[in-house]
């Protein structure tokens, strides 16, 4: 995975930029314990090591007083995705990280229907072996809402005769643009059918999702059905997101819940393997499981209940630069590296 330390110390010398003169007339303030070893190691693991510049070391070095330290930070390129990685192949990179809302979302379309090829449908209960097999017992299979584990007979024509079925988390009277039971739509799309119980499915029918509505009973399939949502939106740009929970013929919500969701319960590991089974399936991956802040740039704008669900969808987002929310911000982090910075020619860190 994409380590999420990198963005966060950039961010971080940057707050104690800003706030330099501040901190420098504030009274001393006890700083935590230093493991050198343990710092050392977080440092190593960054995957932007290289980026930090050589000089900035060298010059920090020279100095004794951590108030007057000379950082130099500003030729780092900031990715705004990178601290919300959950893959780290190279599937996105024709992918331009500038675009934002329709221009992001077409780009992600187009390159997540490049060279796609749905299971069939009958197809699947041979494929979700590699998508939804219990990991504990590859003779069982987990099903979606519930998480239960359950005995399944893979690639036999009787698997969904029994009280196992295959759910639509975009149901079928909901993408009537593409028409029902189609090849290479929601029909057998591998990330929007899913293998749930009977009853689950029937009780949840085609009904929309939010707070009260068809709301999952476990927290982590919230974000789970966000992100299917997302991903359908995304791939079949017929579709739509309302912000509304009555929905039409095109179109899935509540869109501001989705949103919330997709940051308020993070990508499970039954997600990631999932993703990377259907990518060997259909070979095509879901952007919002590998990267979920493509969502909040896509859609955050598009109200101001979609802004103030997305509102705490990057760290900086819930502090202001006043410099006293500023110093209480850098002086209240739990990680040493920072302090390690500071003090690196006493800790000979670097």
């Amino acid at each position: 995975m994409k380590k999420s330390f990198s963005i966060l110390l950039i961010s971080s010398l940057a707050f104690i930029s800003s706030c330099s003169e501040e901190l420098s007339s504030s009274p001393s303030i006890e700083k935590p314990s230093i493991e050198s070893t343990e710092s050392s190691q977080i440092y190593e693991e960054s995957p932007s090591q290289s980026s930090l510049s050589s000089e900035s070391f060298s010059q920090s070095e020279e100095h004794t007083d951590e108030t007057s330290i000379d950082i130099s930070y500003s030729e780092v390129e900031q990715n705004p995705y990178d601290q919300y990685w959950t893959y780290d192949g190279d599937y996105y990179n024709s992918l331009d990280f500038s675009l934002t809302g329709d221009e992001l979302k077409l780009s992600l379309s187009k390159l997540i229907n490049s060279d796609v090829e749905n299971s069939s449908y009958s197809g699947l209960r041979s494929a979700y072996k590699y998508t939804d097999v219990d990991p504990e017992n590859e003779n069982n299979i987990i099903l979606y809402y519930t998480g239960e584990s359950r005995a399944f007979k893979y690639g036999d024509s009787s698997a969904f005769q029994g009280s196992i079925n295959r759910e639509h988390v975009w149901p079928q009277s909901r993408y009537a643009s593409l028409g029902k039971k189609q090849h290479n739509t929601p029909y057998d799309d591998i990330y929007n059918v899913r293998p749930s119980d009977k009853n689950t499915n029937s009780s949840r029918g085609n009904g929309l999702f939010d707070y009260g509505l068809n709301e999952p009973a476990l927290d982590e399939y919230k974000g789970d059905v966000a992100r299917v949502l997302l991903y359908v939106a995304t791939r079949y740009t017929t579709l739509s997101l309302v912000d509304n929970t009555t929905g039409g013929n095109n179109s899935m919500g509540k869109l501001s819940t989705l949103l919330e969701w997709n940051l308020k319960y993070p990508v499970t590991d039954a997600e990631i393997r999932r993703n990377n089974g259907g990518e060997k399936v259909q070979n095509n991956r879901n952007p919002f499981v590998d990267n979920p802040h493509f969502a909040c740039a896509i859609w955050g704008s598009t109200n101001d209940a979609t802004k103030k669900a997305c509102q705490s969808s990057t760290p900086t987002d819930e502090i202001t630069y006043n410099n006293e929310v500023c110093k209480d911000y850098v002086f209240s982090l739990k990680t040493n590296t920072i302090y390690a910075l500071i003090d690196n020619k006493k800790e000979n860190m670097f």
